[in-house]
């Protein structure tokens, strides 16, 4: 693996010049991100959409490996359905093939009426991700099923927080090309068990990455350097999984004059990260 490190930009106002700050730093690769989209992408709209990222990304000489499909509010009941949301995560997986992304990153929901229940999340889940997967199909882009984060001062435990709750919801496809895991390192520090079990129990099904650090009290979407993560001993354990994605950072942008250096930072850590992977 050399320079397979990416930079998450969010499809919003501040787009076209994050990416040109992204190409200063170094970076090559992008991981659009649709999930904060101000504007949900709809029939009449996600061609224009994406053949404005497309142009976008190719006057930058960047290729967007992955995206980030739009996504409920974490505390929506998994069995409450809005059609606006289903359509935009279909189209995103329209766009992602028009962008030329492998994987299309999407957040499992949580069952709460009548008490969180993680039988009754699971098949929910498995209903609300059929016809992604369908879709995904069609269009040979993976779905990425990410693990969410256990909020300390929160009583809610999101579905796939717990790695046996990601698993099972991704074998249950049993399509490794259609739909994978996506590691998050953030939502994964708040967990009490360490991250690096989890990572090698997922093994060759991690197919890309958010990489962004905490202090395990909120999950903050730091830069790789500012938290208590062990990148070392995450390196090995991804080494060891056989992972052979990219490493992309979800770490929030900066406005203002500090983002181009704060990007530049962002690159510089996930080298080292990848420095770590590859020495591992």
């Amino acid at each position: 693996m050399n320079d397979k490190v990416a930079l998450t930009v969010q499809a919003d106002g501040a787009f076209c010049e994050n990416l040109k700050l992204a190409k200063s730093a170094g970076f090559k690769y992008i991981n659009v991100g649709f999930g904060s989209f101000w504007q949900l992408l709809t029939e009449k709209t996600w061609q224009k959409t994406a053949e404005t990222i497309l142009s976008a990304l190719e006057s930058n000489g960047l290729s967007a490996i992955n995206t980030h499909a739009p996504y409920y509010d974490l505390r929506v009941s998994s069995e409450i359905q809005d059609e606006a949301i289903n359509e935009a995560q279909i189209l995103c997986l329209k766009v992602s093939k028009i962008l030329g992304a492998s994987v299309c990153a999407f957040h499992p929901r949580t069952r709460f009426t009548g008490g969180e229940n993680l039988n009754l999340a699971y098949r929910d889940n498995v209903r609300n991700f059929a016809p992604l997967v369908n879709e995904a199909k069609k269009q040979g882009v993976a779905v990425g099923i990410e693990n969410l984060p256990k909020f300390p001062e929160w009583h809610p435990v999101f579905y796939s927080c717990y790695v046996e709750d990601q698993l099972r919801l991704i074998d249950y496809f049993g399509d490794p090309s259609a739909v994978c895991a996506v590691w998050d390192t953030g939502h994964a520090n708040l967990m009490k068990a360490e991250q690096t079990e989890s990572i090698k129990t997922l093994g060759t099904r991690i197919k890309a990455t958010h990489i962004h650090n905490n202090f395990k009290d909120d999950d903050k979407h730091f830069a790789p350097s500012v938290g208590n993560i062990d990148w070392a001993a995450v390196a090995k354990a991804f080494k060891q999984a056989g992972y052979g994605g990219y490493f992309t950072s979800e770490s929030n942008l900066l406005s203002g004059g500090l983002n181009g250096e704060y990007i530049k930072h962002i690159y510089d850590c996930l080298i080292k990260i990848e420095k770590l992977f590859n020495e591992a």
